[in-house]
């Protein structure tokens, strides 16, 4: 997908604490930062700041204040020129400006902490070595049950659903775009939950398109996923609003948004075959024992004469029999049914895997990482979904991973699993290359993937 970095208007800052110290000496250091308190997914905006009681000419040997565990960090503008200005602060008129602005994104919840920075102040050949203080932002935990269509989007987002053609004829495969588009941790939404009714069925997993830019708000754009879809009804057909839920911080609660309905004008194609193994499943109507129709001339019969022999328990429970086989073996049937389509569909995500593997081997040696790296974080995502057991169509995350291998206390496959996800994140929100080789983190991924179960 496309990313870009967007500069957007000036956000106030807020700053930690400063010691009596620090007032005293010609130039200090604090760390600034948007928020002081988020939500688990919110992003924050955070800036070296230097205060002055000289007229600062340039910085050298800087050194970027550090981020405690799993984070996405984004740098925003550039570095390279002092913008000062004039401030009054603590009743002193002081030079000041931010330098190394970034927007990150913590994971988890609790406290935070930003270690600090250092850096030479200089004024012409004078300098001055100064270390900023730390600060810690308190993260606080989503509120409990979120509903099911929950995508873990923090921010404000809405969603639009269309297909390519409203007409076709039965049988054919349309392609029906999802976009879930806003801002603030679009990079970690997870797929929406596709509301289908009988008649459509999804082919593979979706196409995924990410467009979106990285700002002081977080991440604002949209990602597109594209279905293919098979219609097997005919007729018009409805499909019902699609929905997903976000959470609003500045609300503080959950939020729900819906596409439109879209109606589809299905022409009948007479050579489609429709499956109808479970044309009757919605029926309410039970019967148990089949109703023989009326004689017109019945014969009568003695009831005495058959009363109690073999015969008539025999006639009178055969009826009940019948509906008692019926049923079991209707159950193993849809049981059986059921089983196969679980099969076949870990038999896809298997072929899938191996596609992936393939592709990424191709790619170690090229010049094109994102493609890389992409597929690689693919490749992961794809062995844990059978690993994990996922039935469901949609696309699992990274942390929903660690959480698994952590609570199955494989704590050394969890860290290789990060180390492998933290590569893949660096590539993608270009951040400076590690020094792990493609082809190590190729081998790497092998290693993972020999630890899973086999399909």
């Amino acid at each position: 997908g496309k990313v870009t970095v967007n500069i957007g208007k000036k956000i106030p800052m807020r700053s930690g604490s400063v010691t009596a110290q620090q007032l005293k000496d010609p130039a200090f250091g604090v760390i600034a930062s948007n928020k002081m308190t988020i939500y688990e997914g919110e992003p924050i905006l955070v800036s070296a700041k230097i205060y002055s009681k000289f007229d600062p000419s340039h910085v050298t040997g800087y050194q970027s204040y550090q981020v405690n565990g799993t984070v996405l960090k984004h740098s925003i503008g550039s570095s390279s020129n002092l913008k000062k200005e004039q401030e009054h602060y603590k009743g002193m008129n002081l030079y000041s400006f931010n330098y190394d602005k970034n927007v990150i994104f913590p994971t988890g919840v609790g406290t935070f902490q930003i270690d600090p920075f250092k850096l030479n102040l200089h004024q012409g050949y004078k300098s001055f070595p100064l270390t900023s203080n730390g600060l810690i932002i308190n993260i606080k935990p989503l509120p409990a049950d979120p509903p099911a269509d929950f995508i873990g989007g923090v921010g404000n987002f809405r969603i639009k659903r269309e297909v390519d053609s409203t007409v076709v004829k039965q049988g054919d495969v349309l392609k029906m775009m999802v976009t879930v588009a806003g801002i603030g941790n679009l990079q970690n939404i997870l797929e929406p939950t596709i509301n289908l009714p009988k008649g459509f069925v999804i082919y593979g997993d979706p196409v995924i398109t990410e467009n979106y830019s990285i700002g002081a708000h977080g991440t604002e754009g949209e990602v597109l996923f594209q279905y293919n879809i098979q219609v097997t009804n005919s007729g018009l057909q409805t499909l019902p609003e699609s929905s997903i839920t976000y959470f609003d911080p500045v609300k503080e609660k959950y939020i729900q948004v819906t596409s439109d309905k879209i109606t589809i004008n299905i022409a009948k194609d007479k050579s489609f075959v429709v499956h109808t193994e479970d044309k009757k499943e919605n029926d309410n109507t039970e019967v148990l024992v089949p109703h023989s129709s009326v004689r017109a001339n019945p014969t009568i019969v003695n009831l005495d004469s058959i009363y109690g022999s073999a015969l008539f328990w025999g006639g009178a429970c055969s009826p009940l029999l019948a509906a008692l086989f019926f049923l079991f073996f209707a159950k193993h049937r849809e049981k059986s049914a059921d089983t196969i389509v679980l099969k076949q569909k870990f038999k896809e995500k298997d072929k899938a895997l191996k596609a992936l593997i393939l592709s990424s081997k191709g790619l170690i040696s090229t010049t094109n990482n994102d493609a890389f790296y992409t597929t690689i974080e693919n490749a992961l995502k794809k062995a844990f979904e059978v690993e994990m057991n996922v039935q469901q169509e949609r696309i699992i995350n990274k942390t929903e991973i660690i959480e698994y291998l952590t609570q199955s206390n494989r704590q050394v496959l969890a860290d290789q699993v990060t180390k492998i996800f933290g590569a893949c994140e660096q590539s993608k929100y270009g951040f400076i290359p590690s020094n792990i080789s493609n082809q190590e983190i190729f081998d790497s991924m092998e290693s993972i993937l020999n630890q899973l179960k086999p399909v």
